[in-house]
């Protein structure tokens, strides 16, 4: 998105040039990514976590979403040792964003649900409300989520 918002300066006669190569960068680290296991603690790029946390991020809303409808009582258990390595294993150190995947979530919820500053443009202020409707149930209920208070509070 980043290429597409800012893209290189276009130099007559080689815009096809240039689309192909911007191409294939994109499919070369789309490829790389995905051609290979993943797995979240040893993933070394801020952006690439990112993209990891905010991606199973989707699916975990939209069943947590399907299982209350119609006012249901849901339970939620993250009980693979993935989602919180040092709590599962018993270890006496917190987990961190770097070890668990749940306060991963936690700490990219509490960036999108943040208040926008008191002189932030209609921009700004809009992106939080689209990100409250879209992201706050969630963010409310991973934020008060029992263990997360063991992880690192």
């Amino acid at each position: 998105m980043q290429h597409l918002l800012s893209p290189p300066p276009a130099i007559p006669g080689q815009t096809a040039e240039a689309v192909s190569q911007l191409r294939g960068e994109a499919r070369q680290l789309w490829f790389g990514i995905i051609g290979r296991p993943v797995r979240f603690r040893t993933l070394d790029h801020d952006r690439y976590r990112t993209a990891f946390v905010a991606n199973n991020l989707v699916p975990m809303s939209q069943t947590i979403g399907r299982s209350i409808r119609g006012n249901q009582h849901t339970t939620v258990l993250l009980c693979d040792a993935a989602f919180a390595e040092r709590l599962a294993s018993g270890d006496e150190a917190l987990d961190t964003a770097r070890t668990s995947l749940v306060v991963a979530t936690d700490d990219l919820l509490a960036r999108l649900l943040a208040p926008a500053a008191q002189d932030a443009g209609a921009d700004q202020r809009l992106t939080h409300a689209i990100n409250t409707a879209t992201w706050g149930l969630i963010g409310h209920l991973v934020r008060h989520n029992d263990p997360l208070g063991s992880l690192r509070r």
